[in-house]
C-alpha cells in the first residue's frame, strides 16, 4: 500500500494501514501513527509506520554465507562467524562478548525490533543500547524484523543520528506470504501463516507473527536466496519457561527451523547450528510442556 499525505481521515489512515495491524491494536493496545504524522513527544505504547519505500529485505545475500548470532551464548565458534560472508547480530546482543575466539568480532547488519534497543531514561533522554548505537555509527546495515515495532523513540533516535535511510524494514506478514508462495509448497504455508491459538490477550496473529526473532530472520534469509545459514547463541530450549514470552511456541520455531535445514540441504546448501542437539534432548524432555 501507498502512503497517504494531506488528509488525516479515517478512511485515508485505513488505506495506508498494513494488514496484520489490528491484531497489534487488540491484543496490546498499541497506537499507530505514520511517520508522516506529527510526532508525539513520548508515547511507549505509540508505534511508528514508515513508509513502504523502506521496506524490504537485503537484495544482495544470495550465494552467500551468513551467520545470524542470537543472544545466548556463544562458545568457540569466533573464527566460524568471522568466517562467513555477512553476520548478522540479533536485538540487544546481550550476551555478545566480542571475544574473537568464542563469538567473533564482524558485523554487517543489525536485524531486530527498533522498540528493544532505543529507550528513554527518567530525565526524558533517549538512550540507545549501547552495542547497537556502535553498530548504527560504524555503518553497519540496520533491518528491523517487522514493521510494528518501531517505537517513537527509537524512530527519533534514528531520525536524529541520520540513520533513519539505512533503516530497511521487513514487509507485513502478508507481503512475506506473497513472496513465501514462490517458495514453499502449500504445508508450509499453511503452517506459517494460519491464525495461531488464542493465548491469553493475544488474538489474530499468525504463527509467522508468533516466531522468535532468529527464526523468523532465518525463514526471510531463505527467501533472500540465501544457502547457506550458520546459526548460533539460539538454543530454543536453554531458556526457562518464564523467560520466553508467553505468545512464543518454541517447539514450532524448532520445527520451522527443522524445515529450513531440510530444503536448503535439498539445495545442496548447508544449515549449521551448534545448538541443535542440545535443543533436540531438551525438546524431548519438553513436549509435555509446550505444543506444536
Amino acid at each position: 500500500m501507498n502512503a497517504h499525505k494531506g488528509s488525516s481521515s479515517s478512511r485515508d489512515y485505513t488505506q495506508r494501514q498494513p494488514i496484520g495491524l489490528a491484531s497489534y491494536q487488540r491484543s496490546f493496545g498499541l497506537k499507530f501513527i505514520h511517520e508522516s504524522d506529527p510526532l508525539p513527544d513520548t508515547d511507549p505504547r505509540t508505534r511508528i509506520l514508515v513508509s513502504t519505500h523502506r521496506y524490504g529485505m537485503p537484495s544482495d545475500l544470495a550465494g552467500k554465507s551468513v551467520a545470524v548470532v542470537g543472544n545466548g551464548c556463544v562458545q568457540n565458534s569466533g573464527k566460524l562467524i568471522d568466517g562467513c560472508d555477512e553476520v548478522i547480530r540479533i536485538s540487544t546482543m546481550r550476551n555478545w562478548n566480542r571475544a574473537s575466539e568464542h563469538d567473533g568480532v564482524k558485523t554487517t547488519i543489525w536485524a531486530g525490533h527498533p522498540w528493544l534497543v532505543v529507550r528513554r531514561k527518567a530525565d526524558g533522554e533517549l538512550a540507545p543500547n549501547p552495542r547497537f548505537a556502535e553498530l548504527a555509527r560504524a555503518g553497519s546495515q540496520l533491518w528491523a524484523a517487522s514493521p510494528f515495532h518501531i517505537s517513537v523513540d527509537s524512530y527519533r533516535w534514528l531520525k536524529a543520528e541520520g540513520h533513519l535511510e539505512r533503516l530497511l524494514v521487513a514487509p507485513p506478514p502478508a507481503e512475506i506470504y506473497e513472496i513465501g508462495c514462490s517458495y514453499f509448497d502449500a504445508e508450509e504455508l499453511r503452517l506459517l501463516f494460519s491464525i495461531a491459538r488464542q493465548r491469553k490477550n493475544v488474538i489474530g496473529f499468525s504463527n509467522f507473527d508468533l516466531l522468535l526473532t532468529g527464526t523468523r530472520i532465518v525463514l526471510m534469509l531463505e527467501l533472500c536466496g540465501v544457502t547457506r545459514i550458520s546459526l548460533f547463541g539460539t538454543n530454543l530450549f536453554g531458556f526457562s519457561r518464564d523467560g520466553v514470552w508467553f505468545g512464543h511456541d518454541l517447539m514450532f520455531d524448532y520445527k520451522v527451523l527443522m524445515r529450513v535445514r531440510k530444503r536448503l540441504k535439498e539445495k545442496g546448501g548447508e544449515f549449521h547450528w551448534p545448538d541443535e542437539r542440545s535443543v533436540k534432548k531438551s525438546m524431548i524432555f519438553s513436549k509435555f510442556r509446550f505444543s506444536i
